[in-house]
């Protein structure tokens, strides 16, 4: 439960800075191709994550979660490099 506020905190911040860095005008362009971004971003990352699981059976749940941690490893590098 504790780990789901931080990561609703984290996400809340980072919608913040991305709201403070949208153009006075062009708003509603900025937002379509935000957006956009984002669904083509999911898509391809579910995408990803079902053709791996389905090619690899056995082997995708190591691969997953290596690819994960992996990921993670690289989030607190550059976490910890700022």
């Amino acid at each position: 439960a504790l780990g789901l506020g931080l990561v609703a905190a984290a996400a809340a911040l980072h919608g913040l800075a991305h709201g403070a860095e949208t153009p006075a005008n062009g708003f509603a362009s900025y937002a379509i191709g935000f957006l956009a971004t984002t669904a083509l971003l999911h898509a391809t990352g579910v995408a990803a994550g079902l053709g791996l699981r389905r090619y690899l059976a056995r082997q995708s749940t190591w691969l997953l979660a290596g690819a994960g941690s992996m990921l993670g490893g690289a989030g607190l590098y550059l976490a910890a490099s700022v």
